[in-house]
């Protein structure tokens, strides 16, 4: 049996508020009013208007759009029932390319002040409040509205009355987000620090809801002022001593209120406004002082000297203890690590070669003598010996010559006087030659 599929969730059902009316009409470029009014119905920054020859700047793009394709939205505007003036409601950045190009001469043809373009006259007799919205609620053909640009947008939606829900509908954005806005709205002194980048929007918005939750929203204001002030002095310090020690101060560091706390102390902050504590800050006491770096983790094997360049002439006494007992401490980190590995080099050394050794003998055992002899050669250029043959005694093999040594008969003395006489000795004449002691005899030929 298949299942039943759940039904679709139902949308809710919106009740139309606005009681603006409008028509399409032509009308000409110079008619339109798009600066008395642009601080209320233009919701972006200065420079988004602004354009540039930068590639891929919003306006540059905006303007080259409308050379290749021309004006496909319309504006709108609505008349001021006072002075008949044609109020820009919708597409500031529209107009204001427009207005660049005219500037430029980027085709001239097309654009001048005379040219007519296309728009809605709006409408209400309701006036103002309406016509802000609907310039806030704009979504065509624009560039996102920023944080920053939101917030001014819904400030003016609640300023001039228009109920929360209606004003996160026009900024597309859900009823829990709108209500970050509203409460970061009702703390100028929060938005100030966001403003000067002491804490980040994020922070501001997780401290005001835990506060608003319990009703501390003075105290949380008055705290935070507080811990600015303790941390700004604490920075002053640091760049005092780092003058005093001629070290470098970084700013982008160490000169941020932001940089001084973290994500870690936001959470302590957001529990101590629950249990009705105090916000407290002190500073970390590596941050404190002279800092610097000088360490040794042997799991990951890195040295870190970081931070130290010093007169040590202009040190202190404390300071130049600090120093002293720090490197100390590291040179007998970085030694034993050293014995450490000096020791298992030792046991590798021994147990490769006992290896080599194991295997040669194996060879030769089975008369593998080119394997043995190739094993040799390289145990040998590993123990970093240039002739392997160096040194190596190898038996003499000892063998007797007594059996081919041949020595003459021995001769009388009388048969050697006898035969100095005689002319022919064995059927040939005679040569005299000496003995082993310089006598002279004969020799048969």
């Amino acid at each position: 049996m298949a299942k039943k599929k759940s039904p679709p969730p139902v949308a809710e059902v919106l009740s139309p508020q606005s009681d603006v009316s409008s028509k399409h009409v032509t009308v000409r470029l110079r008619d339109l009013d798009h600066k008395s009014k642009r601080h209320l119905f233009c919701h972006r920054m200065a420079d988004a208007l602004k354009y540039s020859d930068a590639d891929g700047d919003p306006m540059k793009l905006m303007v080259e759009s409308l050379q290749l394709e021309g004006q496909q939205v319309p504006v709108e505007y609505y008349v001021d029932s006072e002075t008949g003036t044609k109020i820009l409601l919708r597409g500031y950045r529209r107009i204001e390319a427009i207005w660049i190009a005219i500037e430029r001469r980027f085709q001239p043809d097309r654009f001048y002040e005379d040219m007519e373009i296309s728009a809605i006259e709006a409408e209400s007799p309701t006036g103002y409040l309406e016509y802000l919205v609907r310039s806030v609620s704009d979504n065509e053909l624009r560039l996102g509205l920023t944080d920053d640009e939101k917030i001014l947008a819904a400030e003016k939606m609640l300023t001039a009355g228009v109920s929360s829900s209606r004003a996160a509908h026009a900024l597309g954005m859900s009823a829990t987000h709108f209500a970050r806005y509203q409460r970061r709205l009702n703390s100028p002194i929060m938005r100030e620090h966001i403003a000067k980048g002491h804490l980040t929007a994020t922070d501001a918005d997780n401290l005001l809801e835990a506060a608003n939750r319990v009703n501390r929203v003075k105290e949380l204001e008055q705290n935070f002022d507080r811990n600015v002030v303790k941390i700004k002095d604490h920075i002053a310090g640091l760049r005092a001593e780092a003058i005093k020690n001629q070290n470098e101060f970084k700013e982008d560091k160490l000169g941020i209120v932001s940089k001084h706390f973290n994500s870690g102390q936001v959470r302590q902050w957001i529990k101590d406004i629950g249990e009705s504590k105090s916000l407290d800050w002190s500073a970390d006491p590596k941050a404190s002082g002279w800092t610097y770096e000088c360490s040794f983790d042997p799991k990951s094997g890195k040295i870190k000297i970081q931070g130290l360049s010093m007169d040590a002439h202009r040190m202190s006494y404390q300071d130049l203890g600090q120093l002293s007992g720090k490197f100390s401490c590291l040179a007998h980190k970085v030694e034993n690590f050293w014995k450490k590995k000096q020791a298992e080099q030792q046991i590798w050394a021994s147990a490769d070669q006992e290896q080599d050794e194991d295997l040669i003998e194996y060879f030769a055992r089975h008369k593998a003598d080119d394997l043995a002899n190739d094993l040799r050669k390289k145990a040998a250029q590993a123990r970093g010996e240039s002739d392997p043959s160096h040194g190596r005694v190898v038996p003499r093999q000892e063998e007797s010559i007594a059996s081919v040594i041949q020595v003459p008969p021995l001769v009388s003395s009388t048969d050697a006087e006898s035969s100095e006489f005689d002319p022919m000795i064995d059927g040939g004449p005679t040569t005299p030659v000496s003995d082993n002691k310089g006598r002279k005899g004969r020799s048969s030929r």
